[in-house]
């Protein structure tokens, strides 16, 4: 099996037959689609079960707690393919996407995950091409923001089986950006594919517009928690004092005197200046 596309479902009756058949409608064959649902209490479950019904390649899973992070592990559990490709149950894949991603794996066997950028549409259209080729430190680039478009990434299977890497469940809704990080800390390397792979549907509906707050502390956690793996594997030059700074500044942020974007800049900015290579 080349690629398990896999896609956590809940409530998605109303997008989910444009998501599953671009997948359908892929350039490539050789993929099967792991759908697992989060306890859907609509008809989402049904549409489902049309497309599986018609095509062998299509496979569903219900998760019997309602945690989003559950989800997708019960999806890599069943996974075969040799990729594992991500997207949401309102985004759209162009049709040459999985065929395009699983060829450059294919030829590039150090990279560990590989994105896209993407195409958005709904309440807002625009494009996400602010990244392009590999990603220089992503370790150190990820205390700033991700470079991978979550609904648009291929995971080098036997990258996340060797190392044991798994969805956190205690990151519902930044669940992406801390499985980046655990890869990054791992020294996984990232790539950006610079073709547009994927439509990523904006609506108000989304986790991430209805859950901004929750998605923001979790993304402050996982930052300082990288943060935190830099200092212990004593990464920054002068590695001591860099440690009684941040605890300085950390004690700043904690009184309301400076924010923690400030630190992670500031961070990011020694580390990048100073040509550190890990």
């Amino acid at each position: 099996m080349r690629v398990s596309v896999i896609i956590s479902t809940y409530n998605g009756e109303k997008y989910i037959h444009e998501c599953l058949d671009s997948i359908q409608n892929q350039t490539l064959s050789d993929f099967e689609v792991i759908i697992v649902d989060d306890m859907s209490k609509d008809n989402t479950i049904s549409i489902a079960n049309e497309y599986r019904k018609k095509d062998e390649r299509f496979h569903i899973y219900k998760n019997n707690i309602h945690n989003h992070s559950d989800t997708l592990n019960l999806g890599l559990k069943h996974a075969r393919g040799k990729y594992v490709a991500r997207i949401d149950q309102d985004d759209i894949m162009e049709k040459e996407r999985l065929e395009i991603q699983s060829e450059f794996m294919d030829a590039n066997k150090f990279i560990s995950v590989c994105g896209s950028w993407i195409k958005y549409f709904g309440i807002k259209n625009g494009c996400w091409d602010k990244f392009s080729g590999e990603i220089n430190q992503p370790l150190f680039t990820l205390l700033l923001e991700t470079p991978l478009f979550n609904p648009s990434t291929m995971i080098r299977r036997s990258f996340l089986d060797k190392n044991k890497i798994y969805y956190n469940k205690e990151y519902s809704y930044a669940e992406d950006f801390k499985i980046w990080s655990d890869i990054a800390k791992l020294n996984g390397r990232f790539y950006v594919i610079p073709y547009y792979l994927t439509q990523y549907r904006i609506s108000s509906e989304q986790a991430s517009s209805k859950h901004y707050e929750e998605q923001y502390t979790e993304a402050l956690s996982i930052k300082n928690n990288l943060l935190n793996h830099i200092i212990e594997k004593n990464i920054f030059p002068e590695n001591d004092k860099i440690k009684k700074i941040f605890k300085l500044l950390n004690d700043y942020n904690n009184d309301g005197f400076i924010k923690p974007e400030i630190i992670f800049q500031l961070a990011y900015d020694i580390l990048m200046s100073n040509k550190i290579s890990i």
